[in-house]
């Protein structure tokens, strides 16, 4: 396994947010693509920021990074953001024999 890229956090922030609504590939293709323990303990990371703390781990809102991504990110376009995740998806897909 790998260290955990921001393009990593993106993917899952948007699952957080969204699901997999507008994107090209399903959850568990999406785990295997980023090739990453513990994506779905990132997604409930966000998921607490998402609903300060209400649900999810609440690891995630001790971390700048997750909370500073989620502040950019919350109130992008779903549209523009579910592009932008199919893009990084794509790319790694290419990189990655899953």
């Amino acid at each position: 396994m790998r260290n955990w890229r921001v393009e990593d956090n993106l993917v899952t922030l948007y699952i957080a947010l969204y699901k997999d609504k507008d994107l090209k590939y399903k959850k568990k293709e999406i785990e295997k693509i980023l090739a990453l323990a513990a994506v779905q303990m990132r997604i409930q990371q966000f998921i607490a920021i998402k609903t300060k703390g209400r649900r999810g781990l609440k690891s995630g809102l001790k971390s700048p990074l997750y909370k500073q991504l989620y502040n950019i990110f919350k109130d992008f376009d779903p549209k523009k953001f579910a592009k932008l995740v199919n893009s990084i998806l794509k790319v790694k897909s290419n990189l990655t024999k899953y």
